[in-house]
């Protein structure tokens, strides 16, 4: 910026060629069109916004900030003076995170900077109310200032335009206007809507579009090959796991490596996420080498890798188990806004499943409705919390309102799968049970790709409930969803052969998917194959192989694998 004020200076130009020498400096940008009404406010209404951006970091001091604008407003009163300009960086002293972040104070030189025509600010002032995180949220204040944003030409704002229209957030609910936006700025190759249609295509999360992951990837890659280091991340995952092309697992592990190596923040937490489970035949999972990379991207800033470290010391995984350090980390978070981690203090709370944690559904209850603003699977739990009249006062209607507004506006599979648990009569008090309902609602869940819903949805077919029995495409899908590897999956595939809901008993069958769900370390699994052989019904009764797998859910080390000759036996 200096450097240009001085090529300028030395020009020795008069105000009409300094106007234009400056409008030069901001070609491309909406700034031309404010440059070309008070011909020199661009600079100094950039460095305002630029105050409200340190506020917002919390890297400088109320008088600063204040002695800044005085500075700046004092150079543009005069403006023969403009190009003595010194960006606020230079101006002052910088301290990250020294202050408490202030998004009161940033939104005040976002106003001021946005009413000199500073479309940046205008852009910030729509996150900060859409974000709710350091001021109190508004969606219609947001899409009010990203409208007047894109008036002055930021795409950027376009973009989210298109965003809280697809989710009906702040404005009136609008697929197709929306997706128009993000189409037409992934067409000038807008990054960020290349990075939303990867999204949306991804999960189905948006009315009337159905999962693809074919052009999810394919928008994916659009953006990584112009640098998004974001795209080329989920570039990577989808490569490791097959999903939209070719599973190709070296090359994703080489990608997230390369990026790792790079020390770029998102690559560190997926590095972590692929040591904590492995990749068969290139990764072996380290979870003590997952937690260091977690402990990295933690000191980076990383909120996520430090509710992983948090959940991993609550469960003794790759760090030695210590459930009050773990609590103290995400409650600390959790009373700073942290949505995530109040989201995972809610589950703990909401099952007690964990040794040291009891049970405590108005614990559970007061966290998802801290996150709830900022945490769509808080609004769920918190809506089948009202439902079931745990933690708070009953409330169906007003829970499956809640439910209903996510499933219609967001597309949401687990707001489709709750209202499904619903109308089945799984949760609630059963008044409302409706099994059309439910399996319309599994269905629509199995369809954003949710593999619960797809689950539901084939037994709910094999069963005739709520829809014509068709056995043959229940079992059908239910055997497409266990071939994935889904252990919910292979236990309802098995359990159906056992039954006989296929039309015929298939022991064999059975067993193969128990066995295969097992392999993941389910217990339960182990515990339907040791009631196999104990109750004999299915197959010759064995007690010697029922002992086996009841001691392996237990997590017992099996004496030996039955059929085995001991070492005694050998010599």
């Amino acid at each position: 910026m200096i450097k240009m004020f001085n090529r300028i200076l030395s020009a020795q130009c008069g105000a009409a060629a300094f106007t234009a020498a400056l409008a030069s400096s901001f070609s491309g940008s909406a700034a031309e069109a404010t440059i070309a009404r008070a011909g020199v406010e661009p600079a100094i209404s950039q460095a305002i916004a630029q105050i409200g951006d340190l506020h917002r970091k919390g890297a400088i001091s109320a008088d600063d900030g204040e002695r800044a604008l005085s500075y700046y407003l004092n150079l543009s009163a005069g403006h023969a003076h403009i190009i003595a300009a010194i960006p606020p960086d230079q101006l002052i002293t910088l301290n990250q995170g020294s202050f408490p972040p202030d998004g009161v104070k940033a939104s005040r030189y976002y106003q001021i900077a946005g009413s000199l025509g500073n479309p940046d600010a205008l852009l910030r002032l729509g996150e900060l109310y859409l974000s709710g995180d350091l001021i109190s949220a508004d969606a219609e204040k947001a899409f009010d200032y990203f409208q007047q944003a894109e008036a002055l030409g930021s795409e950027t704002a376009s973009v989210n335009i298109g965003m809280m229209m697809i989710n009906g957030n702040g404005t009136a609910h609008d697929v197709s206007g929306g997706m128009s936006r993000l189409f037409e700025a992934a067409e000038n190759g807008n990054g960020q809507a290349l990075m939303a249609l990867g999204n949306i295509f991804r999960t189905g999360e948006a009315e009337g579009i159905q999962p693809d992951p074919g052009r999810s990837f394919a928008y994916f890659e659009r953006a990584a090959a112009d640098g998004n280091t974001a795209a080329e991340l989920a570039v990577a995952r989808m490569l490791i796991d097959g999903e939209g092309v070719s599973a190709d697992p070296l090359q994703g592990y080489e990608i997230a490596s390369r990026l790792h190596q790079a020390g770029d923040p998102g690559a560190k937490l997926l590095m972590g996420d692929l040591l904590l489970n492995g990749i068969p035949g290139v990764l072996t999972a380290d979870a003590e080498k997952a937690y260091d990379v977690y402990v990295l991207a933690a000191r980076d800033g990383s909120a996520t890798a430090r509710v992983q470290m948090a959940l991993m010391q609550v469960n003794g995984l790759g760090v030695a188990q210590n459930v009050t350090s773990g609590l103290r980390l995400l409650e600390e978070m959790a009373a700073n806004g942290d949505a995530s981690a109040a989201f995972k203090l809610g589950q703990f709370y909401e099952h007690g499943e964990i040794r040291g944690i009891n049970a405590d559904p108005a614990k559970a209850f007061g966290f998802y409705k801290s996150a709830a603003d900022r945490d769509a699977g808080a609004r769920i739990r918190m809506a089948k919390l009202m439902i079931e009249g745990s933690g708070t006062e009953p409330d169906a209607d007003a829970g499956v309102a809640l439910l209903q507004e996510l499933a219609e506006k967001r597309r949401l599979s687990d707001a489709f799968l709750m209202l499904g648990e619903y109308y089945s009569g799984a949760i609630g008090d059963g008044s409302a049970k409706d099994l059309a309902k439910a399996y319309d609602y599994y269905r629509k869940a199995a369809n954003a790709n949710s593999m619960t819903g797809r689950v539901q949805t084939a037994l709910m077919l094999l069963r005739g409930q709520g829809t014509e029995m068709d056995r043959a495409a229940g079992l059908d899908m239910l055997k497409e969803a266990a071939a994935s590897g889904d252990p919910d999956a292979l236990i309802s595939l098995g359990t159906v052969h056992l039954s006989g809901e296929t039309g015929t008993v298939d022991a064999e069958a059975a067993i193969a998917a128990f066995e295969a769900a097992a392999e993941q370390g389910v217990s339960r699994a182990n515990i339907l194959l040791g009631d196999l052989y104990s109750d004999g019904k299915a197959v010759p009764p064995d007690g010697e192989l029922a002992v086996f797998y009841y001691r392996k859910a237990a997590g017992l080390e099996p004496d030996k694998i039955p059929g085995q000759v001991s070492d005694a036996g050998q010599q």
